[in-house]
């Protein structure tokens, strides 16, 4: 009889995670980080690459109770992080506010904004809803979704809050801001938002970065048990184009560089998107960036470590022996 394993063994996906094309290529490797909250109790996860969409993802995919025990109604991601004391939750959103303005104005430095007055807005996944408020005072009807039960209730005293993404266009304006490497499925995330878009209408997509991975040096951002999607400007643009949406600009481009040159900015990837009903083509070789990226990655060499001192362990005990005989 052979024995029962508390931690099945890895075996290959069958399919890729968004558009289940079977074209799939190891990447990378990982132990899970056992120092922070986990996700799931896998000891090792694969990044795998698609060879259709060029979305890489890491395997095997936390299960649909996993998440919502991290993320959803019971509060154990971080959600439950928030602070209750009102002052506190005022200044995170005073301080995501900041951010979320400088975002505002690189969106529309890179993309045409309809007039904002009167028209709507949705923010998939708006946290404590910092977004939304920048939204607001520029004029946008705004509406968020967010599974986190305590940010819902502190976004939904200042905007409307919606439990699932309607099936028709009623949006001019979608953010999904660093939403969309959490999900197992992000294509089909793209899609419903897609269904949500008014035609000529926008996407505003923020994710970290796996393609300037060897710049930032934080592969722990971009892959791992929470954030089991990594995308390149690639693999947006190809994910784009099966939802609906076609890349206008993305923050990898040396021109929005410009416009946002702060060190941090490299370990997140800002796109933007357009929806269309044209069908749009895929990339040869989408996984290209991503493959790069790695491998420039591993070219990296790490510091020397200094040498030993011999004298440290002799000069530690003099140091006890002197203050004992004080």
């Amino acid at each position: 009889m052979e024995p029962t394993l508390f931690f099945p063994l890895l075996a290959p996906p069958a399919g890729c995670a968004a558009c289940r094309d079977p074209r799939l290529r190891p990447l990378h490797l990982y132990p899970v980080n056992h120092n922070k909250p986990r996700v799931t109790p896998q000891l090792n996860l694969a990044l795998y690459g698609c060879g259709r969409c060029g979305l890489a993802f890491s395997h095997p995919s936390p299960t649909e109770v996993e998440l919502d025990a991290y993320y959803g109604s019971q509060g154990q991601g971080w959600d439950r992080r928030i602070a209750t004391d009102a002052a506190k939750l005022a200044r995170k959103v005073a301080r995501k506010r900041i951010s979320n303005r400088r975002d505002y104005g690189l969106l529309a430095a890179n993309a045409s904004l309809p007039g904002s007055t009167g028209r709507r807005a949705l923010d998939f996944g708006c946290g404590i809803g910092a977004w939304l408020d920048v939204l607001a005072e520029d004029g946008w009807k705004t509406a968020g979704i967010e599974p986190g039960v305590t940010a819902a209730a502190a976004a939904g005293e200042r905007h409307r809050i919606l439990t699932e993404v309607p099936a028709e266009p009623t949006f001019e304006l979608v953010v999904a801001h660093h939403v969309l490497e959490h999900l197992v499925d992000p294509l089909a995330t793209l899609t419903r938002l897609a269904a949500a878009t008014t035609l000529d209408g926008l996407i505003y997509l923020s994710v970290p970065n796996f393609a300037r991975v060897a710049d930032h040096l934080d592969i722990d951002y971009v892959a791992s048990d929470k954030h089991i999607s990594s995308f390149t400007p690639i693999a947006v643009e190809c994910l784009f184009a099966l939802a609906g949406f076609e890349l206008l600009a993305h923050s990898n481009d040396p021109a929005w560089q410009e416009l946002d040159p702060r060190p941090q900015a490299l370990k997140r990837l800002v796109c933007i998107g357009r929806r269309t009903p044209r069908e749009l083509g895929l990339r040869a070789e989408p996984l290209g960036e991503a493959i790069e990226a790695l491998l420039a990655y591993g070219r990296i060499r790490p510091q020397p470590a200094r040498p030993p001192d011999p004298t440290r362990r002799l000069r530690r005990l003099r140091r006890i022996a002197r203050w004992l005989l004080r």
